[in-house]
């Protein structure tokens, strides 16, 4: 038989006195050693050297495992008296466990002796006791208070503390010693103590002030333990809510930030939107009398600057019309006013604007729609800036063509726009119609056009999607965006 010494490394080195012992002393540094030695069998005493933290918990989980093993509680003079009175107050202990003064050497060798020749209980008493069938409730216990996340305090009819695990010694900022068998009023105010009785109605957020100046939002929750009409115990289960407050504090204030950001970028986006527009209008009608030549014919030369400047101004023009609509998107606004209306013409209309202004000469835009008119219930003006925006983007990645095709799918009309360029890259594909979402190309864009068409079709009721396309031998061929918008979604009713 053998006795354990317990002595972390980063205590006092302590010598233990063996003379004259009839069991070998084998030291160990972690307390999950010892139980393991414990668990394993053939160790009589255990020594809890006096550098040990929270000595009553492992001599309580020491007698878990086997209640016939003695323990020996070393420690200071000005401890010693705390922790007797702490294991005659802790359940699960037992006669076996011996506090000692750790400069008593004379005691300690009395107490060891004392241990090593009390009688052992047989061991096949102990094998049942430690199979998983009909593992003990101490232990059982043990386990749930050592290795779960609330820290637990149990008080006697009296309101004594009779036990605590380290979370609760943490929360509370106790030590062992100094609660295991003083009454629960000793550590807590008056109306914490009131909080502290609630807590069988209900769960309780309690604010603890430690002697360190540092403060904890705890949350109690209690249950009473009776035996037949007599209150036996009360468990006191504490959470720590501390972080998760602070936590919560910083989402809030975060989000109002982000709130005042969005608001702000709301009120810019269409601050500069209209700033826009208005300089624009007054452009656009110089261009059209210098076109219409009423101010005077132009050469060759004037004619092409006009056709450029013209082009420029539609190209802002169009940028405007984005700026306009997205501060509507955000701040939830976007109205639509659908009527039955045949989209082939909008998709001509549009398909010839774009290649006039962006395609040029480099790049062929395709149009195929039905012969029979593709008619549903949508706001005409908002499916035109879904087309424009899906063909700019398009051009812009499209090495000689891009392809715009028009069909009636169930119920559903399709818009699919293909281009001939590199497609899109992998990581870019799931956040392509998100704000300000952009991809390298030839063209740089704004990263608006696509998120809008997103909005408009979402607002019909409709979805949009991109995809890559590959050539058989698995070469990129381009990239494919497609939109389904509901065709016969019901239009309101008239007013009288």
């Amino acid at each position: 038989m053998t006795v354990l010494l317990l002595q972390p490394p980063s205590s006092s080195p302590f010598h233990l006195e063996t003379a004259g012992l009839s069991a070998p002393v084998e030291e160990v540094e972690a307390a999950r050693d010892l139980l393991a030695r414990v668990e394993a069998g053939g160790v009589q005493t255990v020594v809890l050297g006096p550098g040990v933290d929270g000595p009553v918990r492992i001599a309580q989980r020491v007698r878990a495992i086997d209640a016939s093993v003695g323990v020996l509680i070393l420690a200071s003079r000005e401890r010693l008296e705390r922790l007797s009175r702490s294991t005659d107050a802790a359940p699960f202990v037992g006669e076996r466990v011996i506090c000692r003064s750790a400069e008593d050497p004379k005691g300690i060798v009395s107490a060891l002796e004392e241990t090593l020749g009390r009688p052992r209980v047989t061991s096949e008493k102990r094998a049942d006791r430690l199979t998983p069938v009909t593992m003990s409730t101490m232990r059982y216990l043990d386990s749930i208070l050592e290795h779960g996340t609330s820290g637990v305090l149990i008080c006697d009819s009296n309101g004594v503390i009779v036990s605590l695990n380290d979370r609760a010694s943490e929360m509370l900022g106790l030590r062992e010693e100094d609660a295991l068998g003083s009454p629960l009023k000793n550590f807590f105010g008056t109306e914490q103590l009131r909080e502290i009785a609630a807590v069988a109605e209900g769960s309780r957020v309690m604010q603890l002030s430690h002697r360190d100046g540092t403060t904890r939002s705890l949350e109690l929750r209690g249950a009473s333990v009776k035996e037949g009409p007599e209150h036996v115990a009360f468990v006191l289960l504490l959470d720590d809510l501390t972080e998760r407050r602070k936590a919560e504090a910083s989402l809030a204030s975060a989000y109002e930030d982000l709130q005042r950001m969005h608001t702000l970028q709301v009120n810019l986006l269409s601050m500069v939107s209209h700033d826009i527009r208005a300089p624009l209008g007054v452009i656009v009608g110089a261009i059209n009398e210098l076109s219409r030549k009423d101010v005077g014919q132009l050469n060759k030369d004037q004619e092409f600057l006009v056709v450029l400047v013209r082009r420029s101004v539609e190209r802002l023009t169009r940028l405007a019309s984005n700026l306009v609509l997205l501060s509507r998107i955000e701040s939830g606004k976007l109205d639509l006013v659908r009527r039955k209306t045949d989209v082939r013409p909008l998709a001509k209309h549009v398909c010839d604007d774009t290649q006039r202004i962006d395609g040029g000469t480099a790049v062929t835009i395709q149009l195929d729609a039905p012969a029979a008119p593709l008619e549903a219930n949508v706001d005409a003006e908002r499916i035109t800036q879904v087309l424009s925006n899906l063909l700019s983007n398009a051009v812009r990645f499209a090495k000689t063509s891009v392809k715009v095709r028009l069909w009636a799918e169930g119920e559903d009309l399709v818009l699919e726009v293909t281009d001939d360029g590199q497609g899109i890259p992998e990581n870019a594909i799931d956040s392509i119609f998100e704000r300000f979402s952009r991809v390298e190309a030839p063209k740089s864009g704004t990263g608006l056009g696509l998120a809008i068409v997103r909005a408009i079709v979402e607002a019909h009721g409709g979805s949009a999607r991109a995809e890559n396309l590959k050539t058989s031998e698995g070469k990129p061929a381009g990239a494919r965006l497609t939109v389904r918008i509901p065709r016969e979604v019901p239009l309101p009713a008239a007013s009288s």
